[in-house]
């Protein structure tokens, strides 16, 4: 609770003390249906049924009392004993019937008179629905709860309002909300601010799931009400896993990619509706010296891996990229790319078998990534090696971008030295490896 809030409660909590001070009713006790109504609450009375109102008083402030009906609108309201007739207790209790009529929401007032004291006890009441549902209408985040649920994103709030319809009496009235886990998650997967089970007259919670996925139940319920209005099931899921080059994509970020490098982009951890739908990526402000493959736009089946190789070349230009899944409005993740320039090392050197066997063809492949990232594989325009003490021009695949150094040679153990070479002559990487042939 904020100094705002303490404050506000501290003047409420003295108020109703002044008032009590000041009432020679201070010693007397309202029930409604059983439940003490607190000073200066109003007290709810259920239409279209019977409700039973007592008042606990000692002799000195009533030996009778007459209830009377004020301000009732164009309400309907029955009592037994009938309003205006002098009742006595039973043992050290006056009793009443109050029955208003069914299908009408209201106010009205009830006023208790007593011969002892001169000042008469009022009551603001309130008439409704034993059902929530009749009275308000629930929204999250600003839509109608939809007849299937709704679905959660882990770490993302959404917001429960609660609305009076037109001509409710229900502003003012107490209301919770509740939370049933039903799948999946433990009770503390889903929380609430302000939090599950305390009443509030301000109809709004921000209602936030995290670290599992599964289904749970919220509900609201009002003060004196008896029947709830329990919301269809909802889901918690996370958002789909967006990697670039193994690294992490959320909507705003920046991807750092490399002039000349190829990318791979994948979506992981697809639950709930993303699991069911198509996916795509589109690609914004890109030059033609860019590709995406698939192509850009093209839907994947929910049954295909969701993957794609994103080739850059040398430009310059920034760009960004959408991902889409069919069907699903509330999501949309754009990131930004930006390329620049990356050192090239030779990431590992790896034979094409596992055993060489004298005079028979086999292959040295050596593989280039980026010195910022190693997910990132990187093209090579001169690749060369160092064999038995001669320089050679290695094969490279831009695609892969690997290096691939043919291995025939009689039985013996070799040293090959592989090296990035540099326009200037210089080297912009090396990496070296022994092997053996094996006689055949």
């Amino acid at each position: 609770m904020n100094t705002a809030e303490k404050g506000n409660a501290a003047m409420t909590t003295n108020l109703k003390a002044a008032i009590a001070a000041t009432s020679p009713w201070e010693d007397a006790t309202l029930l409604i249906n059983g439940k003490k109504v607190e000073w200066g609450a109003k007290p709810v009375f259920l239409r279209g049924q019977v409700n039973d109102v007592t008042v606990e008083a000692p002799p000195e402030i009533a030996e009778e009392l007459n209830l009377g009906l004020a301000e009732y609108g164009d309400l309907s309201i029955n009592a037994s004993p009938d309003f205006g007739n002098w009742v006595v207790p039973v043992n050290g209790k006056f009793k009443w019937m109050i029955s208003p009529s069914a299908g009408k929401s209201g106010r009205m007032t009830l006023v208790f008179y007593s011969r002892e004291v001169e000042q008469s006890w009022e009551h603001r009441s309130i008439v409704i629905s034993h059902s929530l549902a009749d009275e308000a209408d629930v929204k999250i985040d600003g839509v109608a709860v939809p007849a299937g649920g709704n679905v959660f994103y882990r770490d993302k709030p959404q917001t429960v309002t609660l609305t009076p319809k037109p001509g409710s009496p229900l502003w003012g009235l107490p209301i919770k909300l509740n939370c049933v886990v039903k799948s999946g998650l433990d009770p503390h997967n889903v929380v609430s601010d302000p939090d599950f089970g305390e009443e509030q007259i301000i109809y709004s919670w921000k209602v936030t799931g995290n670290t599992k996925s599964g289904t749970f139940q919220l509900s609201l319920l009002g003060t004196g009400m008896t029947i709830p209005m329990t919301l269809p099931v909802s889901q918690l899921i996370a958002f789909p896993q967006i990697l670039f080059s193994k690294v992490p994509m959320y909507s705003g970020s920046i991807a750092d990619a490399a002039k000349n490098g190829v990318h791979r982009i994948q979506i992981n951890n697809r639950e709930g509706k993303f699991k069911d739908s198509r996916v795509r990526l589109i690609l914004l402000n890109a030059d033609s010296n860019v590709q995406l493959i698939p192509g850009s736009g093209e839907w994947l089946e929910p049954s295909r891996v969701a993957s794609w190789e994103f080739i850059c070349g040398d430009s310059d230009a920034d760009m960004q990229l959408q991902v889409e899944f069919e069907g699903v409005g509330d999501y949309n993740v754009i990131f930004d790319v930006r390329l620049s320039r990356h050192s090239r090392v030779i990431g590992g050197l790896f034979p094409s078998t596992s055993k060489f066997i004298a005079n028979q063809l086999g292959y040295y492949y050596a593989t280039f990534v980026s010195a910022k990232n190693s997910a990132i594989r990187m093209r090579v325009e001169d690749f060369r090696y160092m064999f038995v003490g001669i320089p050679f021009q290695g094969e490279t695949d831009d695609f892969l971008c690997i290096g691939k150094v043919p291995i025939k040679m009689p039985a013996g153990t070799y040293n090959l030295t592989c090296f990035i070479s540099l326009p200037d002559g210089g080297k912009e990487d090396e990496k070296s490896v022994s092997f053996t042939v094996h006689p055949s």
